[in-house]
């Protein structure tokens, strides 16, 4: 079932979507045992049936995410935002001129790291091995991590941060 409504991003609504999408309901509610109409209700906080998963069952999830795709579970990636946006724990941006310089050496090591992967040593046509694929992930990661700090950097200058965020802030002021 495709979701229709937008949710919120980094939110754990989100998250349990974007599984719910690709891993269906009824697969993961058998995996976390409950019922399809529980997944449904943990992905829509709008709704007076929201019900969110608990934390035994969204860890389940997520292993069970990662083990299938390679990639880190979405309801722990919405958790480690939240997590970091509410208590400042981003990578700190530097000045443009840094940010520049390091994104633009997270970009190229992604590149280099997905260019080894398709080098001709691999084999024609072929997916990239476990041990490319881990090196490919976590290069992305750390280019993901420099513009999350740029992004967290904004966002606070923009007042875009949530509430108990921006209330800190006042207090240190």
């Amino acid at each position: 079932m495709t979701a229709y409504k937008p949710r919120k991003p980094g939110s754990f609504e989100e998250a349990v979507t974007k599984m719910r999408d690709l891993l269906g309901a009824d697969e993961m509610g058998v995996r976390v045992g409950v019922s399809t109409t529980a997944i449904n209700h943990a992905c829509d906080a709008d709704q007076p049936t929201y019900t969110p998963l608990a934390v035994h069952r969204c860890l389940t999830l997520d292993v069970w995410y990662t083990r299938l795709t390679g990639r880190p579970g979405p309801i722990l990636s919405a958790y480690q935002r939240q997590f970091a946006e509410q208590t400042r724990q981003m990578p700190v941006a530097g000045a443009p001129h840094e940010n520049i310089a390091n994104l633009s050496k997270e970009a190229n090591d992604v590149v280099q790291a997905i260019a080894r992967a398709m080098s001709e040593e691999s084999e024609a046509g072929a997916a990239p091995s476990r041990n490319e694929s881990v090196e490919i992930i976590r290069e992305v990661d750390d280019a993901i991590r420099i513009l999350e700090a740029i992004r967290t950097k904004h966002a606070r200058n923009a007042g875009l941060l949530p509430a108990d965020t921006q209330q800190a802030d006042d207090n240190a002021a």
